[in-house]
């Protein structure tokens, strides 16, 4: 997952990138921006540029909708409008004046959901893929060769695998 947005999104990709592991390599020029999106499979994004551009470049958007009305986009088959729960009163107006910004009230899992389906990968194939990434993880744990430096001599290589289980349930 990689972060994109202007210098008005500076900090809060920074913070999220933070707080989920995913990549922001920061804000760029107009030209490099529409690179970078060029190169992503699908797109998630409000009602901004982003969704422009990605529409423009036949990327598949999962186009996160609060305030305007959905009929009024085409996706072209290739996407999906996902809509907080909570209505949105804000209308034409600069900032939210609600007590709660409708759309914190959409669920990660709403989005994750779009944007599976629009890849066209199933939850399953999500759990089978980690649980080999697990198998693979304990095997190199069980097996591990011969140590590249001397780094890599210390530490205690029977206790590692037994907490595998323990995650992985």
């Amino acid at each position: 997952m990689v972060l994109l947005g202007g210098p008005e999104e500076h900090d809060k990709n920074a913070r999220l990138a933070l707080a989920t592991g995913a990549t922001y390599p920061g804000h760029f020029d107009l030209r490099t921006f529409i690179g970078l999106v060029d190169r992503c499979d699908l797109v998630v994004s409000a009602v901004t540029m982003a969704m422009h551009i990605a529409l423009g470049l036949g990327k598949r958007l999962v186009l996160l909708n609060n305030i305007f009305n959905p009929r009024e986009f085409e996706l072209y088959g290739r996407g999906v409008i996902v809509q907080p729960p909570q209505a949105c009163s804000c209308f034409f107006q600069p900032r939210c004046t609600a007590p709660s910004f409708c759309l914190e009230s959409l669920e990660p899992a709403t989005v994750q959901v779009a944007t599976l389906d629009l890849l066209g990968i199933r939850e399953e194939s999500i759990s089978i893929a980690g649980g080999i990434v697990l198998f693979l993880i304990s095997l190199r744990m069980l097996f591990p060769g011969a140590p590249r430096d001397a780094h890599e001599l210390s530490g205690e290589p029977l206790v590692v695998p037994l907490a595998i289980p323990m995650v992985a349930s």
